[in-house]
């Protein structure tokens, strides 16, 4: 008989326990998550400059007349010159490409465009692709002896490329990864807090650009620059803890 009431003491006391310490793990959940919710977001950025490796150096020429079989044959000959010339120049035979002539027939254009005296225009393009890079830059400068030798230019641009920017993106990444986590902890010890891990990461944006381009030209592609701005921006956030 004097067993049950400690019994019923026991019990009475789990009841009275069970939601104080229900009442503590809530507490600490509660903390707990209020703790992660503590956290910063930085963007590290990373710029470097590189030479371009590859280039397509573009030539437009044109005639006009009215006999188009002597046109046609008058652009061969032309389009000889041309690419005798940026074999010259010290291209090789396979880098140097020529379209076929695109043929306007002016008595045939829409009504209104104005009269020439001329039935035909022949364009023709003779373009190089080649990673020598250096000698492409030159080209500018030298096509005066294309005019010398009859050859009506219209239009001459060259572009440049930077193959290798697959090869410099892991590090650049990891680099502006860097720069982000320096910010954070900058911001951390200001705020007498420390840095935790990464709670979120963004590689965000990858452009390349002029060498010279400013921070807010956003419509610098940087194809006619043989020295290009690679640009890496990366948004992470981190907790922070105390």
């Amino acid at each position: 008989m004097s067993i049950r009431p400690i019994s019923f003491i026991l019990i009475g006391l789990s009841i009275a326990v069970g939601p104080a310490a229900a009442g503590f793990f809530i507490y600490k959940g509660l903390t707990e998550s209020r703790k992660a919710d503590r956290f910063v977001t930085v963007k590290g950025l990373v710029e470097r400059v590189e030479k371009a490796d590859y280039g397509v150096a573009s030539l437009s020429y044109k005639l006009a007349g009215n006999d188009l079989v002597q046109l046609n044959n008058e652009l061969a000959d032309q389009s000889k010159l041309v690419e005798n010339f940026f074999r010259d120049a010290g291209f090789e035979s396979a880098e140097v490409r020529t379209s076929s002539p695109r043929v306007t027939d002016t008595q045939a254009r829409d009504y209104g465009s104005a009269p020439s005296p001329f039935r035909y225009i022949l364009d023709i393009s003779t373009s190089v692709f080649s990673d020598k890079v250096d000698t492409l830059e030159k080209l500018a400068s030298q096509t005066g002896a294309l005019v010398n030798q009859g050859i009506n230019m219209s239009q001459f641009n060259t572009n440049y490329q930077l193959k290798k920017f697959n090869d410099l993106r892991p590090e650049m990444v990891a680099d502006a990864t860097k720069n982000a986590q320096e910010l954070a902890e900058q911001f951390a010890e200001s705020s007498g807090s420390e840095v935790g891990s990464i709670r979120r990461a963004n590689q965000g944006v990858m452009r390349i650009m002029s060498a010279d381009a400013s921070p807010n030209n956003e419509w610098d592609t940087g194809d006619a620059s043989i020295m290009k701005k690679v640009r890496v921006v990366s948004t992470l956030e981190f907790y922070l803890k105390n």
